[in-house]
């Protein structure tokens, strides 16, 4: 009985197993780059739209403190103007981001030899960002308050 046939029946399935396997591992690291993407994404843009919308608070803030009635509505027309400004740059800073991720996932898509439909999902990015805890270094008392951790829910709008 000439054994190279099983031999060879052994060898290609092994090889296939392995072919499947790394397949899958591309997969599931693509499907995770996805997802780690999508975080950073929502994440970056949350933290920036607060600045922007704290600075735009603060100035107007300043500018109720102004006496004359049309320096006043001209320093809020400003505000606004640098807020609206702000987002805009944001936005495309997104876009660019996303863009760029793009052509990279295609590299990767092209290394690896697997094809999976790219999926950001911004929506069920900022659903787990909500459920994160932000934690510091310590706790920082301040008077008679003490600051924990608390979800990012109650900090970011």
């Amino acid at each position: 009985m000439n054994a190279a046939p099983f031999r060879l029946l052994i060898v290609a399935t092994v090889v296939t197993t392995i072919f499947l396997c790394v397949t899958v591992e591309a997969t599931t690291e693509l499907e995770n780059q996805d997802r780690a993407f999508s975080l950073l994404i929502e994440g970056y843009g949350e933290v920036q739209s607060a600045f922007i919308e704290n600075d735009y608070q603060t100035r107007l803030e300043a500018a109720e403190t102004i006496t004359n009635p049309v320096a006043r509505r001209h320093a809020c027309d400003l505000a606004r103007q640098e807020r609206d400004l702000r987002l805009g740059k944001l936005k495309r800073q997104l876009t660019e981001m996303a863009v760029a991720y793009h052509y990279s996932r295609q590299a990767d898509e092209r290394e690896t030899g697997s094809s999976v439909r790219e999926k950001i999902d911004p929506g069920a990015a900022a659903r787990s960002l909500r459920k994160f805890i932000l934690i510091g270094t310590g706790i920082v008392q301040t008077g008679g308050e003490t600051n924990a951790p608390e979800p990012v829910a109650v900090i970011l709008p």
